[in-house]
């Protein structure tokens, strides 16, 4: 595993970030910023081999991209004061 996965696990959260907080802006910098934070700090550690290997760390990067995708919903606030979820099929028999 090289920086090419690193890199590669690194986009795919952003894009799980953006799909799950689609429309909020705010949220979607924030996680940004967290993400960002996360991977430089696991960079250091790493460096100085200290915490989880590397595998490790590219498989939580996965388990959060699943969790985004499949577990965070974001509901606007309707007129009546009700949250709306506009549900869309995904497929989540590929990995």
């Amino acid at each position: 595993m090289t920086a090419q996965a690193v890199r590669s696990a690194f986009r795919a959260v952003l894009r799980a970030q953006r799909s799950a907080f689609s429309g909020d802006a705010e949220m979607i910098a924030t996680a940004q910023r967290a993400t960002r934070v996360e991977f430089d700090k696991s960079s250091a550690e790493l460096a100085q081999s200290k915490g989880a290997p590397l595998a490790e760390r590219l498989a939580s990067a996965e388990e959060t991209v699943h969790f985004l995708r499949n577990h965070v919903v974001q509901a606007p606030l309707n007129a009546r004061g009700n949250y709306e979820v506009s549900v869309s099929k995904i497929r989540t028999d590929k990995k």
